[in-house]
C-alpha cells in the first residue's frame, strides 16, 4: 500500500482576507518533488500578492534549495 501525499496550504492575506492561496502536496513516490497549485484570488489584488504567494511557497521547508524547479502556469485575463 502506497502513502498518502502529505499536503500543506499557503495563504497571503491582507486585511485579514486571503488574496492568494496555494496548495502544496508532496508526492511520496519522488523524493524531493513538491506539487504546487497557486490560487490568486478573483477581482483586484493588492500589488506583489502573488509575488508573495511565490515567495511563500519557495519559503516552505519542503522546497529545498539547490534542487531545478519547472512549472507551467495558466494566465486568465
Amino acid at each position: 500500500m502506497t502513502s498518502p501525499e502529505k499536503s500543506r496550504r499557503v495563504e497571503v492575506k491582507d486585511r485579514g482576507q486571503t488574496v492568494a492561496a496555494a496548495e502544496m502536496r508532496t508526492v511520496e513516490h519522488r523524493a524531493g518533488t513538491v506539487r504546487t497549485s497557486l490560487f490568486p484570488s478573483s477581482g483586484h489584488t493588492p500589488p506583489g500578492s502573488r509575488a508573495s504567494l511565490v515567495d511563500a511557497v519557495m519559503g516552505q521547508p519542503e522546497v529545498q534549495p539547490g534542487f531545478d524547479s519547472w512549472g507551467s502556469a495558466l494566465v486568465c485575463i
